[in-house]
């Protein structure tokens, strides 16, 4: 897909097709001068813009599809100069973006329809302050231009000024410039002047050539070049005069020349003894036909600085996403839509009021289910509690009196733990002794051996572990026994 780059000022119309950075197409379409005086009546507000009748911007955009021969997927244009308007402010010194908050915001609050579109161009520094050259491009103008390129199935991406374009196609030339450059393009009804330094715009003029083209014969069609040629030299002495007048301290180091007019060959030398300074062709790179080449100067600008990502769009991205609704089908599809979202509330209204209704069953359900669980839970553990105490239980009270009447002297419990698993209740005791010679050591723990025997809450006890310890740096002797204990028999 290619991306085509037009420029419609002037009646004078310059196209180029390209593919990424690659060339495919390039032509100019001049109109005929009559359809221009023809327009000079036509209300800019209408589908008439700077210059063109109604239907030439769709003529023009069919034969470029034919001449072309590559599929077209976006456009990008530069408005005519009319179609802008320049204001010039001064400014306290802050960055571009704040100067434009500020005149976008004082903009707004003038009375009027919808606020136009605004652009910054840097200009002199005086000490705190800064000169700005302000491009106003109104909204209806935007809309209009979308509306025609959309009729002919063409997207418009890109909508900028020649202004742009220009300091664009000039700024590989900007480094070299020690005091001012002037670009003249000059085309066939108007001139274009910009006076340019290293860091910004210094100047600029737009002027209308008003000369006509009218002859009988060849001796008058060479009179009325000549006329027009002293014409255009006449305008450009004007506007350099009126130039250093403002800026005395930057005098003019170079002028270029471009655009669509025939004599720009003749004008360059004209211009270099006029103004005294050298004059040369503005192309935008090096060609055998610079007289041709010149014509797209401004273009090629346009589309080096849409490669280069620093293109100024005045197409904002809330008019590209605009819905044309003032289209029956707009209506038709605003209809439709509004229709769908009444049903669709309507269905999930009724659908909402079912599944509270459901949910409140359930949730009636639901508290008397856990009602009645909470019931039956009650019950199961007042159950349990009453078999636990009609159930057999172990009485430690007998066991304690039992050891303390009947253990061997010297012989004292280290611990006695209880534990039930599996309807088994099992009492684990560790007793502790000194040793005294091998024949009462064997004595005390055969008394301790026939208590445990003998007890009649404790039985079928495993095999004791002894183990020898250290106690008071006393020898002592710990014996673990495990016993079954017999419960309390309640029925009895």
């Amino acid at each position: 897909m290619a991306e085509l780059f037009l420029d419609i000022r002037d009646r004078h119309i310059r196209a180029i097709a390209s593919e990424g950075e690659i060339v495919r197409f390039q032509k100019a379409y001049p109109l005929k001068a009559a359809e221009a005086k023809v327009h000079n009546v036509q209300d800019r507000q209408s589908t008439a813009h700077a210059g063109l009748l109604e239907g030439e911007l769709a003529d023009i955009l069919s034969r470029i599809r034919s001449d072309a021969g590559v599929s077209l997927d976006h456009a990008h244009l530069i408005l005519p100069s009319a179609e802008v308007r320049f204001t010039t402010h001064v400014l306290p010194r802050m960055p571009q973006q704040e100067a434009l908050k500020l005149l976008t915001r004082k903009t707004v609050a003038e009375p009027g329809g919808e606020s136009p579109q605004i652009n910054l161009a840097p200009m002199a520094i005086e000490q705190n302050n800064q000169t700005w050259l302000a491009e106003y491009v109104t909204t209806d103008t935007l809309k209009a231009y979308k509306k025609e390129f959309s009729a002919s199935r063409l997207k418009l991406k890109t909508v900028t000024t020649a202004l742009d374009a220009t300091l664009h196609a000039v700024a590989s030339i900007r480094e070299s410039i020690f005091n001012a450059h002037a670009i003249f393009e000059v085309n066939t009804h108007s001139i274009e002047a910009y006076y340019i330094s290293a860091s910004c715009l210094l100047f600029h003029e737009t002027l209308e050539t008003n000369e006509s083209s009218d002859f009988i014969d060849g001796l008058d069609a060479e009179r009325n070049q000549k006329r027009r040629m002293y014409t255009i030299l006449d305008l450009l002495y004007r506007i350099n005069s009126q130039y250093l007048s403002s800026n005395p301290m930057n005098p003019l180091q170079k002028a270029w020349l471009c655009g669509t007019d025939a004599s720009i060959p003749e004008l360059v030398t004209a211009l270099q003894d006029a103004l005294g300074v050298e004059t040369a062709l503005l192309t935008s790179g090096q060609t055998d036909d610079q007289v041709t080449e010149c014509r797209f100067t401004v273009l090629k600008g346009l589309q080096k600085a849409y490669h280069d990502g620093l293109l100024v769009n005045f197409m904002h991205p809330d008019l590209l996403r605009r819905f044309p609704l003032r289209k029956k089908s707009g209506m038709l599809v605003y209809i439709a839509t509004a229709l769908l979202a009444a049903f669709v509330v309507t269905t999930t209204e009724y659908r909402h009021s079912r599944l509270n209704k459901r949910a409140g069953d359930e949730k009636k359900a639901l508290a008397s289910q856990k009602s009645s669980q909470a019931t039956s839970a009650t019950y199961a553990k007042n159950l349990d509690l009453l078999r636990k105490l009609s159930g057999s239980q172990v009485m430690f009270y007998p066991i304690f009196r039992e050891l303390a009447m009947n253990l061997p002297d010297g012989v004292y419990l280290d611990s006695f733990s209880y534990s039930s698993k599996d309807s088994r209740d099992t009492i684990d005791i560790s007793a502790t002794f000194k040793q005294s010679g091998d024949l009462g050591t064997q004595k005390t723990l055969t008394r301790l051996m026939e208590v445990m025997d003998r007890s009649p809450y404790l039985n079928n006890h495993r095999e004791p572990s002894v183990i020898s310890t250290t106690k008071e740096l006393k020898k002592a002797m710990t014996v673990k026994f495990t016993c079954e204990v017999h419960p309390l028999d309640t029925a009895k």
